[in-house]
């Protein structure tokens, strides 16, 4: 399918060189029935093994994998579960990752800034002129990237076609004034963040983001990784499944949110466009996954991706040094307007914080409301991918995925 080239094959999860020391198999006791564990750790990542089968959710259609690159080795390379149909999660399962995309959209703007084809600090009309309206005029690419433009939410109401079609929202943005003044503070764009980055990339290159990463990182990488999926690829993908509903005290505050139209609310859910009953119903559809807005990835990939941005993958790194330590600074920290909590955020990359909780304060990468993540530590050398098709009300706090972050850590530096 993809090709792959010598400078990944030392990492990208080849099981047949990697260390015997975990079984190629082994099963872990499930309420429907025996669940096979497939794959392979090398010495000193077994810790990270039994972490991982903890956050299998025994039911069907909850599957998940897990890819880490450690020191330019592939340390981990695990899945286990079911999908929906009943089918075994493999080496070779699709999963949708929503902002876990954030990651690769801001590894497509890192590699225009260094080609200096995009200055952080110019205004984004100086790129898209259209956008200098409602007060913009000198919101900068910085404030964009980074969650500073105000642009969380929308004043225009929107359809849920407009929303895949993609123009109408760009439209919006063009034409809706800050929710505050920009620099000022920061709030999480959970859904116009792909747009803004997406109408930058076009401009300044003329070709759209999903065409952008597939020339510039996929197709040389071979990474298994698409943002608006072919339809021949479907039969791989692991369908969503929802998680539990929310008790009394998360009903409620969604009530509220959503009674008070609070930015949590309209910036997570475009002023209700996409709220739905079922996020797994609204997201198991052809147009979701053919969309520019998500994407869809297998493990290894999201982990190369992340390895490659390390310089791990052998050649010229993506990125220079200089690079990379512009586009992972800190840029915004604190309160969070959006998500009301405590957050981080490089040029489009989420830093460890609360809201994304990773190795230590240097790591880099993002979360999707999945449960998906994936992010690379330059302290610990490490670059991880975890995909899961159980939808978690609270990936980050969930204290199976804790556990699994701390086995990680321990892994990594006693090894």
């Amino acid at each position: 399918m993809n090709k792959t080239i010598v400078s990944l094959a030392n990492f990208l999860c080849n099981a047949s060189q990697m260390s015997r020391d975990t079984s190629a198999e082994a099963t872990v006791p499930s309420g429907d029935g025996r669940r096979q564990i497939g794959g392979r750790t090398t010495p000193g990542f077994t810790g990270v093994r039994q972490a991982f089968e903890a956050t299998l959710v025994h039911r069907t259609g909850a599957g998940a994998a897990l890819c880490v690159i450690h020191n330019g080795r592939t340390a981990v390379d695990l899945w286990g579960g079911t999908d929906l149909h009943g089918r075994p999660f493999t080496a070779d399962t699709l999963q949708l990752v929503f902002s876990a995309t954030k990651g690769a959209a801001a590894l497509c703007t890192a590699l225009l800034v260094e080609r200096d084809q995009l200055d952080i600090h110019r205004p984004v009309a100086y790129y898209w002129p259209e956008f200098a309206q409602a007060g913009k005029q000198t919101l900068t690419v910085d404030h964009a990237l980074s969650h500073r433009g105000g642009l969380a939410a929308l004043d225009r109401r929107l359809s849920l076609d407009d929303v895949f079609d993609g123009e109408p929202v760009i439209e919006s943005l063009a034409a809706q004034r800050p929710l505050w003044k920009p620099g000022s503070a920061h709030g999480y764009h959970a859904v116009t963040y792909r747009f803004l980055v997406g109408k930058l990339v076009k401009r300044e290159t003329g070709t759209p983001l999903s065409r952008y990463f597939a020339a510039e990182v996929r197709e040389p990488l071979g990474l298994d990784f698409w943002i608006g999926l072919p339809p021949d690829l479907e039969p791989r993908v692991a369908p969503l499944i929802d998680g539990p509903p929310p008790g009394p005290a998360q009903r409620l505050i969604l009530h509220i949110a959503r009674r008070r139209r609070s930015l949590l609310w309209r910036s997570l859910t475009l002023d209700g466009t996409l709220h739905s009953a079922s996020t797994a119903e609204l997201f198991n559809q052809r147009r979701s996954h053919a969309a520019q807005m998500a994407s869809a990835t297998g493990i290894r990939a999201l982990a190369g991706m992340y390895a490659a941005a390390l310089g791990q993958a052998g050649g010229t790194p993506l990125l220079s040094p200089p690079v990379l330590e512009t586009v992972t600074r800190p840029r915004a920290e604190g309160w969070d307007r959006c998500m009301f909590t405590r957050s981080r955020f490089a040029l489009g990359f989420g830093l460890h914080s609360k809201m994304s909780p990773f190795t230590s304060q240097a790591a880099f990468g993002h979360y999707g409301i999945s449960g998906s993540f994936g992010f690379a530590d330059p302290t610990l050398d490490l670059a991880i991918g975890y995909i899961t098709s159980h939808i978690a009300p609270d990936a980050t706090n969930d204290p199976r995925i804790r556990a699994l972050r701390a086995a990680l850590m321990k892994s990594a530096t006693t090894t």
